[in-house]
């Protein structure tokens, strides 16, 4: 009888012991479907932006010429901010990004390198923009664009 007690103890706690190990397995399953969920949302999103939003190609200067990013503007003149290849800012310095409207510069934003890299990033809205700009500036930016170092420009 003893015997049996202690193998109906020690099958409990095999038990205990499994049921345990799939409520982890099965708490896994629940993240990453969470996580597969948001993924998906974000695509969508990202889609319908792409399908609404107007294109404008940032191609390097003449001092960086191979340089690259896109700005996405929106029918709600929001701005999405996608950098392809500039080089990271040094200690101290940021990318500015700029409109020109009606032929002067207008502050968009800063871009937060330290953000997510692989998904656009939201700036400042803004109106009839002719062109868009990224200057490299000291951290926080400028009121005005620094010319001489600016990277990627493009006309709308």
């Amino acid at each position: 009888m003893k015997a049996a007690s202690v193998a109906v103890l020690f099958g409990l706690g095999y038990l205990g012991y499994e049921l345990n190990s799939k409520n982890t397995e099965l708490q896994q399953i629940a993240t990453n479907n969470t996580e597969l969920s948001t993924k998906l949302t974000d695509l969508e999103q990202m889609n319908a932006l792409l399908k609404n939003a107007k294109r404008i190609q940032l191609k390097g200067v003449e001092k960086h010429p191979d340089m690259l990013a896109e700005v996405y503007w929106d029918d709600s003149k929001k701005v999405y901010l996608d950098i392809k290849n500039l080089p990271a800012a040094p200690t101290g310095k940021q990318y500015q990004l700029w409109a020109i409207v009606e032929g002067k510069p207008v502050d968009m934003g800063m871009y937060d390198q330290q953000k997510d890299t692989t998904k656009m990033q939201a700036m400042k809205s803004v109106e009839n923009p002719q062109a868009f700009a990224i200057t490299l500036e000291k951290e926080g930016g400028n009121p005005t664009p620094t010319m001489e170092e600016m990277y990627v420009m493009g006309t709308i």
